[in-house]
C-alpha cells in the first residue's frame, strides 16, 4: 500500500509542477509559490478542523523544516522551468529521489536486490523520459542545472522531513507545514513588495496547483509510514514521468521513440519495485 500511494503521489506531484510550471512564466516564481501555497494551506486548514485531527508535538519540527526547505526548493524549480528546458530541469531535479533512499539505507532499510534493480530503472527511466531530444542537453547551462541541482536536494530533504513528521499525523504535519511555507513566502513578499495579483482564471489554477501539490505531500507522508522510505522516496520522485506525459497530451508535445522507451521502463520498474 505504501508503494502504491507513493506512485499516487508521483501522479499528484508531476500535476502540480506542470500547471505551476505554466504558470510561473507569467509570475514571479515565489509569487507563484506563495498563491498556491495559501490554498492548500485553506484546505488543509479546513479539513483538519472538520476531522479534528490537528494535534500538535514535538516531532512537528520536521514539518516546519519541509514547510522551510519545500517552498524554496519549488521557488528554484519554478525559476528552472521559466528559463530551461523540461529536458533539463525534469531529470536533474528528479535525482531528489536519491536523498530518502540514502537517508532510509543509513537508518538500516535494506531494499531487496530486485527493488534496487527497481529503483535504479525509476532513475534511468525518469530521465529519459524528461530528457526529449538529447541534443537540448548540449545547451544547458549553468545556471539551468544549478538551480536544479538545489531543487532537487530541497525535494529530497523534504521528503525526509515529511516522512519524519509522519507519525505525528498527515494533516498535522501538512497544516504545520503550509503554515510554515505561508509564513515564509508572505514574508519575502512583503519584503520585495510585489504588487501581482492574480485574475479569477489564474486564481484558480493556482488553486488547484497548490491543492494537487499538498494532496501529494500527504499522499508521500503517508506511504512513508506504511513502507519503505527509500522504496517510496525512489517512486515519488518519478513525477516528471506525469509532467511529460500532460504535456504531450495537452501542449500536444510528441514525445519520441525514446522517451516511450523510457515510460515503458519506469512503468516497470515501479511494477517491480511495488511487486518485490
Amino acid at each position: 500500500m505504501g508503494e502504491l500511494l507513493a506512485v499516487l503521489s508521483a501522479i499528484a506531484w508531476g500535476s502540480a509542477d506542470f500547471g505551476g510550471g505554466m504558470l510561473a512564466k507569467r509570475y514571479v516564481p515565489y509569487l507563484t509559490v506563495l498563491f498556491s501555497q495559501t490554498a492548500a494551506l485553506i484546505a488543509v486548514t479546513i479539513a483538519g478542523l472538520a476531522t479534528f485531527s490537528l494535534h500538535f508535538q514535538g516531532r512537528l519540527v520536521w514539518a516546519v523544516g519541509a514547510g522551510v526547505v519545500g517552498p524554496l526548493a519549488l521557488s528554484l524549480y519554478y525559476r528552472a522551468l521559466s528559463i530551461g528546458p523540461m529536458g533539463i530541469v525534469g531529470p536533474v531535479s528528479a535525482t531528489g529521489g536519491v536523498v530518502p533512499v540514502v537517508v532510509g539505507i543509513a537508518l538500516g532499510e535494506r531494499p531487496t536486490p530486485l527493488q534496487l534493480i527497481g529503483l535504479l530503472g525509476c532513475i534511468v527511466g525518469v530521465a529519459v523520459v524528461s530528457s526529449g531530444h538529447h541534443e537540448r542537453f548540449s545547451r544547458a547551462n549553468l545556471k539551468v542545472i544549478g538551480l536544479s541541482t538545489l531543487a532537487a536536494v530541497g525535494f529530497g530533504t523534504a521528503y525526509v522531513a515529511l516522512a519524519q513528521s509522519a507519525p505525528a499525523g498527515v494533516l498535522s504535519t501538512l497544516f504545520v507545514q503550509r503554515l510554515t511555507s505561508f509564513v515564509l513566502m508572505g514574508g519575502v513578499a512583503l519584503l520585495r513588495r510585489d504588487r501581482i495579483v492574480p485574475g479569477i482564471k489564474d486564481g484558480t489554477r493556482l488553486a488547484a496547483v497548490g491543492i494537487m501539490d499538498v494532496s501529494a505531500n500527504g499522499l508521500f507522508a503517508l506511504s512513508s509510514s506504511l513502507g519503505n522510505l527509500a522504496i517510496v522516496g525512489a517512486l515519488g520522485s518519478t513525477y516528471p514521468l506525469t509532467t511529460a506525459v500532460l504535456a504531450a497530451v495537452i501542449n500536444k508535445e510528441r514525445l519520441n521513440r525514446v522517451q516511450l522507451v523510457g515510460a515503458a521502463l519506469t512503468l516497470a520498474a515501479v511494477v517491480v519495485v511495488s511487486a518485490a
